[in-house]
């Protein structure tokens, strides 16, 4: 299909390809993101081949889910660092602190089971 046909037809297809991937982000699937946001760049280069016929309100509605999309996979990737440092936090705690020696060196911190005391 050639012109107009085919310019429709992508629009159509980008349309879908960036609901998916929308949807996909706001899931969570993490193993389908990567691929959703490949097929929705190929579906928007080749889309680019058609300038001059895609219609105004088309553009804009695929402008519009585009910019919906990033600011989705900016406030995911956000939320993924975020977890990725509180994870990092809690091993830390969880090996145990370090404080410094009288004569400066790191030293192990004594850690081990606590004792629970009753008051009166």
């Amino acid at each position: 299909m050639t012109g107009m046909g085919a310019a429709l037809t992508l629009v159509a297809e980008l349309d879908l390809g960036l609901d998916r991937a929308w949807q996909s982000l706001r899931e969570g699937r993490f193993d389908r993101i990567e691929q959703d946001i490949a097929e929705t760049e190929r579906l928007s280069t080749e889309l680019g081949r058609f300038k001059g016929q895609i219609s105004p309100t088309d553009a804009e509605r695929l402008s519009w889910k585009s910019r919906r999309n990033q600011v989705l996979l900016a406030a995911t990737a956000k939320g993924l660092n975020a977890a990725i440092l509180r994870i990092a936090e809690l091993r830390k705690t969880l090996d145990g602190t370090t404080t410094y020696g009288a004569d400066g060196r790191r030293v192990p911190a004594e850690t081990g089971p606590g004792q629970l005391s009753r008051r009166a």
